[in-house]
Parts: C-alpha cells; structure tokens; sequence
C-alpha cells in the first residue's frame, strides 16, 4: 500500500501531558465522535471528548504503564488517567473488553482522524456551540437525531459557498438570520439561523 493510502498502517505516538505514560497504536484511526455528556465534560474540563475505539490487537504501551489509575464513573466504564499528570488517556467498558476509547488529544497533532458526529448533545452545556456541519445525537450514536431549538453556527469559507452549505444542512437559503463579518485572518463567515419550528 502507498503511504498516502488513509488505510494503510500507520504507527501512531500518543502521550500524557507529563509524558510519563506513553504508548502508540497502529492506525488508522476509525470514526471518532464528539461526547457531550455530563460524565466527558466533567472528566475533561471541557464542552466534550474526543474519543476513538482502538482494539488491543492494536495497542502497546511504550513506558509509564504502572502510572495509569481508573476511576469507574459509571459501572462497567473505567476512566484511566496518569496519576502524575491526571491526563485522561482512554477509557475501558467491561462489555468491551476488546477495546480501549483513546482520548485524541493524547495523540501526537499530526494524526488523521475523521471527527463524524456529535452524541449525547442532550446533555451537553448550555454556552457549547455546536459548529461543525456533522451529525447531532440526543444520546448515543443509536439514538435519534437531535432537532436543536438552539441558535446554531456555521463556518463558511466564502460567500460562493453559503448557499451549498446551508442545503447540506437541510435549511432553505430564507432561513438564515443573518450572516456575520470576515473572522480573522482566514476570512471565514458566520451563519446564524434558528429552524423555522424548533422543537
């Protein structure tokens, strides 16, 4: 396979923040989902997780293993966490044990991934703004779609691609608000509309 095929192998590092614990995984890596529930904000101070399941077959811890501690936040699912750095690396459910949920933003910055829906946006935080054009869920990735009643927006790269954008959303072209200034250096745009019959 070539080196520019996306599924070729690839040997990917990934770290904790004080590098104690570090590992790589053979990629690529598959789909990975934004988590916006209360336990993945909570455990990562942040509007969600970034997560990807990984296979054994496909991990190896390079050093810094004996550092890792667990705290089972739910039951089945243990979060593990440098206890040096308090990192949080993957995660583990006892229904799973095949597979580990590596937290993406362990892995080294030019790592290749397909971020490719939100879930459990039912949960998320009132001031997080769902800006990517991807699929939302109420709960998990079984669920059904979320119909946001929340103001929404969209980055746009310039004004011949507003109206390709909001199609692909499923909006009529009528329905945006109104649409925002150059945004920095890389003149994107703001979209903000809200659905004609919110839910």
């Amino acid at each position: 396979m070539s080196k520019d095929d996306p599924l070729a192998p690839q040997l990917i590092r990934g770290r904790c923040l004080c590098g104690s614990f570090q590992f790589q995984i053979i990629g690529p890596i598959g789909e990975v989902r934004l988590c916006h529930c209360d336990l993945c904000r909570r455990a990562n101070g942040t509007a969600s997780s970034a997560n990807a399941t990984i296979s054994l077959k496909q991990y190896h811890v390079i050093s810094g293993e004996d550092l890792i501690s667990e705290y089972e936040s739910s039951p089945g699912a243990r979060r593990c966490f440098c206890s040096r750095c308090g990192s949080p690396v993957f995660a583990r459910v006892a229904k799973d044990p095949g597979h580990i949920r590596i937290r993406l933003g362990t892995l080294d910055r030019e790592t290749d991934a397909e971020i490719t829906a939100h879930v459990w946006v039912g949960s998320k935080a009132r001031w997080d703004r769902l800006t990517w054009a991807i699929p939302l869920f109420e709960r998990g990735i079984d669920s059904p779609l979320a119909q946001s009643s929340h103001e929404r927006r969209i980055w746009v790269e310039s004004k011949i691609l507003r109206r390709p954008v909001v199609a692909m959303l499923g909006l009529p072209y009528s329905e945006v608000l109104a649409w925002g200034n150059t945004y920095d250096q890389h003149s994107c745009f703001i979209a903000s509309y809200l659905p004609r019959n919110p839910h």
